[in-house]
């Protein structure tokens, strides 16, 4: 106990250099997440602007072009706009436009007839994403719609000209038109939209913000390990020759080092509160998750990351490989295991790996309990890597001492 608190004493005194990383660290992502959170609304408000070429002057295309942009619910994502080929394709080649489909010769008169002529779209690849192949497949199925009740359509009216009616031809087919024009308007109704989220229900903005937390929480951790490695081994020799062995001296040191580093976080966590109270930090970002339940959660992550750099204190011979080395260890984890993008963005191998990396066990830890589902999975994970940690530190202890290193 007495060794305890004599650790907790000498690791205290740099409590407020850790509060000031730690406040740079919260000043910094605040006005990035900030940033990212109107890049997202800009986003998801933005409209693609596509241009038609062809004959726009059959009064069947001008309809349809007036239908699409009146009634259509698509008018509130997709701009139409009539331009020359030549000016469509320097427009797509600047960026300034998303796509441009190229009308054929002939092609309202061909409907005339029954026969649909094909439509050339072109887009960039920079167009090509998850989004971009849902509009592609769904404009194929329209397509097939459109092809199949055009072809009904003019079939029709032709079997009513042939047979004797000529005057009730247009009109049949007009009413004919109208119902089916109706009927791709109204295509919404057919499909619903259920968004899931990039990961365990949340938004990329919550995502991040977790992954982020978790790497700054392994930033912050680097002071305390500096202070944690020695040059020799003397002292912890003479504790354990005054019968403090190498697994008592290590649990002290770490316990210290985590009521340090719980400290700092819980005067961070209080400053938060009191700068939300004075200046609405929370209309800064509105991040969307119970804060609560997510400082509750970052507890256990502490625990497990306070672990992990005691271990690489251990195991280093000198502080600038154990800083490096676990900087660069720590953030190589946090890549892998999804804490800087959504899991799909990375490979296959990756995916499978992240979920058994600490720093994945953490996110996913963090994620569970925010959104009010079962974390017990991350959670043994944790305690597992806690004692694995803990245990490699005593370890390498223990070897340093049975060798007399220094």
């Amino acid at each position: 106990m007495r060794y305890f608190l004599l650790e907790w004493k000498r690791l205290s005194k740099i409590l407020v250099f850790l509060l000031l990383i730690a406040a740079l660290l919260v000043s910094i992502s605040l006005v990035v997440f900030q940033q990212l959170s109107d890049l997202t609304k800009n986003d998801r408000n933005a409209t693609f602007t596509i241009s038609v070429v062809g004959n726009t002057d059959s009064r069947l295309f001008s309809a349809g072009i007036a239908a699409l942009k009146t009634m259509d619910p698509s008018r509130y994502s997709i701009d139409l706009q009539l331009t020359d080929e030549e000016t469509a394709e320097a427009q797509l080649r600047r960026g300034q436009i998303s796509a441009y489909v190229v009308i054929p010769k002939g092609f309202s008169q061909a409907a005339d007839r029954g026969e649909l002529l094909p439509i050339a779209y072109y887009s960039t690849t920079s167009t090509i994403d998850i989004s971009a192949l849902v509009r592609e497949e769904m404009t194929k199925v329209i397509e097939a719609v459109v092809q199949q009740s055009q072809k009904g359509v003019f079939g029709g009216e032709r079997l009513v000209w042939e047979n004797g009616y000529k005057n009730l031809a247009v009109a049949k087919a007009n009413q004919l038109n109208l119902k089916y024009i109706n009927f791709i308007i109204g295509r919404t109704g057919m499909y619903k939209t259920k968004i899931t989220g990039v990961s365990y229900g949340m938004d990329l903005m919550q995502h991040l913000f977790i992954g982020v937390s978790i790497m700054l929480l392994c930033v912050l951790a680097i002071p305390l390990l500096c202070l944690l490695v020695r040059r020799d081994n003397s002292l912890v020799r003479l504790l354990s020759a005054n019968g403090i062995g190498p697994a008592r001296s290590a649990l002290c040191e770490y316990l210290a080092m985590l009521l340090v580093f719980l400290s700092a976080l819980f005067l961070v966590a209080a400053a938060c509160y009191g700068a939300n109270k004075l200046y609405g930090l929370a209309e800064l970002l509105d991040v969307g998750i119970d804060l609560a339940a997510y400082a509750r959660a970052l507890i256990p992550v502490s625990i497990m990351i306070c672990a992990f750099a005691f271990a690489a204190s251990e195991l280093s011979g000198n502080l600038l490989s154990a800083v490096t080395g676990y900087f660069f260890f720590s953030m190589g984890l946090c890549y892998i295991s999804g804490c800087m993008y959504p899991l799909y963005a990375l490979p296959k191998p990756l995916q499978d790996a992240a979920a058994f990396t600490p720093t994945g066990a953490a996110r996913a830890f963090v994620a569970l309990s925010v959104t009010g589902a079962d974390a017990l999975v991350p959670a043994l994970t944790l305690c597992l890597y806690v004692i694995l940690f803990l245990g490699v530190a005593v370890l390498a202890r223990k070897i340093k001492l049975s060798k007399g290193g220094a």
